[in-house]
Formats: structure tokens, sequence, C-alpha cells
């Protein structure tokens, strides 16, 4: 991806300026001839293309605006590529790769949804496929086809007691479908505005997708009691108990 130089003039209240604009990985720099001057992405909160002009949006309201005759477009789509990024989403969980979580065949297959998202976000090199990774609706699919095959392999000829066991896990893991919607509902917000508050939007999804790691990683933690009980139906009555006492 291009990073500039961009020939570009500022237009502020001291009059026009001259510059290049240049993109880092958290920053962009315009140098003019009276110096440098850096401009946080962290502080804006989004970017507006219309003709040749490029509008820089702080989170305080502030706008600095750009004229860039034959470059507005190019300019602004990598400022959106590196400033709408996925960082690391899975630092301080406690199930994921713990082996407190008692990590297996059954914990790699509950998180493979989540972990093949972020990697396919992770390659994706703009916004759009980023967002298109963590689909929350197909990862609430993939995620219920592995406890639907935890409840197959513990009760293969049992078809009461799998349903049953089905029924629990998909109650324990309401919270973690609920968070992957959410998901879903801020990438929609996302797309839906591509100007002003951009940036805003995807900080907002990108805490949505943390919040749907670490519910995924409560709920595996929340399903362990109903994957190691192998009394069926009457182990399931027994661990609503025990829940209960502890919810008091």
């Amino acid at each position: 991806m291009p990073r500039g130089p961009w020939p570009v003039r500022t237009v502020e209240p001291s009059g026009p300026r001259d510059a290049a604009a240049r993109l880092l990985d958290d920053a962009l720099l315009l140098e003019h001839a009276g110096g440098v001057s850096v401009i946080e992405l962290a502080s804006l909160a989004g970017i507006e293309t219309v003709d040749e002009t490029v509008t820089l949006w702080h989170l305080d309201a502030r706008a600095l605006v750009l004229a860039a005759p034959g470059c507005a477009a190019d300019l602004a789509r990598a400022v959106d590529d590196v400033a709408c990024h996925v960082p690391e989403l899975t630092a301080g969980l406690r199930a994921l790769g713990s082996p407190r979580a008692l990590p297996g065949s059954d914990h790699d297959r509950f998180f493979a949804p989540l972990l093949a998202a972020r990697r396919a976000a992770h390659a994706a090199q703009h916004p759009a496929a980023r967002l298109s990774a963590f689909d929350g609706a197909a990862i609430v699919a993939a995620m219920d086809e592995a406890l639907m095959t935890f409840s197959r392999a513990r009760w293969p000829r049992r078809a009461p007691d799998e349903r049953a066991l089905l029924e629990e896990l998909r109650e324990r893991c309401e919270p973690v479908w609920g968070a992957l919607r959410r998901v879903d509902e801020a990438a929609a917000a996302v797309r839906q505005d591509t100007g002003k508050a951009r940036f805003r939007r995807w900080h907002e999804w990108l805490t949505r997708v943390r919040e749907a790691f670490e519910r995924a990683d409560e709920g595996w933690q929340a399903t362990l009691p109903a994957l190691a009980d192998g009394r069926g139906r009457a182990g399931r009555f027994w661990r609503r108990v025990i829940r209960a006492g502890d919810d008091r």
C-alpha cells in the first residue's frame, strides 16, 4: 500500500500551505517549509473526501482540510486502511490457550471459528475485508455446530441425553451469541458511516469484537462442567442446583 508522499495544500485560517503528506503506522505527517506537522491517527474521528479535498475530523470536532488534486481518493483510502486496523484481541483471556482451561480437541474446535476470523482480519488489506472476516452470524453457526458435535460424541446412542446436553450448552453460550450479534450490528454502523465519525465507529466495532472474545472465553469455562459430566439429564439437574447455589 502506498504511504506517500502525496502533494497537498492545507486550508487553514492562516492561509494555504503546500506540504507533502506521508503516512506512518500511527500518524500522518505533513512536511512543509516550516517543518513537520504530525497528526496522530488515534486523534481522528473520521475522514471525508469531496471532489479533490480530504477532510480529517478530529475527536474534538476540529477539521483539517487538505486540497489534494489528483490524489485525494488515494490519500483518503490509505489513511482509512491504516487507521481501521485490527489489533491483538486475545491478550488477557483466561481460557484461550491456557493449560488451566483444559485445552484439547474440544477446546480447539470451540474457539476455531473466532480464531479463523481473527487470522482473516489480520491478513486482510482493507477495512471492508476486516469487517467481513468477523461475520457474527457465521461464527455463531460454526460454534453451534461444534456444540452439536460435542453432544453427539458424548451421547451417540441416547438421543434424549444428546438433546438435553445440547440445550444446556447452548444456554451457557447464549452470552457468546449475543456478543456476536452485537459485532454484526457494530459492523453495519461502520459500513453506513463513510465520513466524519467512521473511525469512532470502527473503534466501537473493535470493542464489540473484544467483548465477543471475552464472552467466548467465559462461555468455554461455563461449558466445561457439562462436557465433563457423564450423568446425562440427571447430571444436568444437579449442575443447575449447584449453579443456583453459587448465584445466591
